[in-house]
């Protein structure tokens, strides 16, 4: 899923390791997803739902961004733009994201649905997460001005907020049991901080004791995200920091996606060099090794999402 680098364009996001066997051994199949019609510049990925379902944003005609959709029968599909990037897709094929860059949608069987903005809000909303009974997470803007992390519920355009905070929150991802994670912002020190607003209603949650920001959570309450002391995982209150390529932690590592099998991907640091990498069972592995990727000519310099059946964009 990946389009061919140009030199103008440095990175490329949108390749798919396809399918459990990318991460029970060396072999894989990659699968280029291109671009959406009447484009031919760049593609990103940004989620992978069980089914193989692709979601992210592409350059269409005129360089504009386009929400896209892909799977293997349809290949890519405008679902949204301009303006417009998908960030999540669930099981049963809903899409959020934001269109126009300050809008945030729920699309469904071409159906696009805008979210609303918090009372006395002026509509600058983004949706980052989706669970698979539909409820979406996000950011919103209050009535005071003040970005903070929301939620919008199954079938519901009006959002509920999850901080009540005075300064900049996110919500970034959600399970099916409705747990909810980002990064909230605080003054003393200043920094932004890893948090979980459990859907028990419980007090929000600081998970690392430092500058950090929590990407993803899975169905069995395990967390992951970055940090100052390098990617980590998180759960029932213990932190892990996971190994970098070259090292046992880097601050420029990232984990942003993990499966109900708790494998994460991301990004980690070999020397100066960044790769797509995914950690497993407490290791980590640069994808680039893999024979589909070894021989294809390109590199991967991050993953950002991948499914229970091990496929990872």
């Amino acid at each position: 899923m990946l389009k061919k680098q140009t030199p103008a364009m440095g990175l490329l996001l949108g390749l798919v390791v396809a399918a459990s066997a990318a991460v029970a051994g060396p072999d894989c199949r990659l699968v280029d997803l291109g671009d959406v019609p009447g484009g031919d510049v760049a593609s990103w990925a940004h989620g992978i739902n069980r089914a193989g379902v692709v979601v992210g944003m592409s350059r269409g005609e005129n360089n504009a961004s386009v929400a896209f959709r892909y799977d293997d029968a349809a290949g890519m599909q405008a679902i949204a733009q301009p303006g417009a990037v998908a960030h999540a897709v669930n099981r049963g094929g809903a899409v959020v994201g934001v269109v126009e860059g300050v809008y945030a949608f729920r699309w469904r069987d071409g159906q696009l649905v805008l979210l609303e903005d918090l009372p006395g809000g002026d509509m600058a909303t983004t949706a980052y997460g989706i669970n698979d009974a539909g409820v979406a997470v996000g950011t919103c803007l209050d009535g005071v001005g003040i970005n903070t992390a929301c939620m919008w519920p199954a079938g519901e355009v009006k959002p509920v907020r999850l901080d009540g905070g005075p300064y900049t929150s996110v919500a970034r991802g959600i399970n099916s049991q409705g747990d909810v994670v980002g990064n909230d912002r605080i003054v003393s020190p200043f920094r932004d901080r890893a948090v979980m607003w459990p859907h028990s209603g419980a007090e929000m949650m600081e998970l690392v004791a430092g500058s950090s920001q929590a990407n993803a959570i899975n169905g069995n309450g395990v967390v992951v995200g970055t940090s100052e002391f390098g990617a980590f995982r998180w759960q029932d209150g213990v932190l892990q920091i996971l190994p970098s390529g070259t090292g046992p932690s880097n601050p420029l590592d990232e984990a942003l996606a993990i499966n109900r099998q708790g494998m994460v991907v991301g990004s980690a640091m070999w020397g100066a060099n960044r790769r797509a990498a995914i950690w497993k069972q407490g290791r980590v592995r640069d994808l680039n090794n893999y024979a589909c990727v070894r021989h294809s000519g390109w590199v991967l310099r991050q993953a950002t999402g991948i499914n229970d059946r091990g496929d990872i964009v």
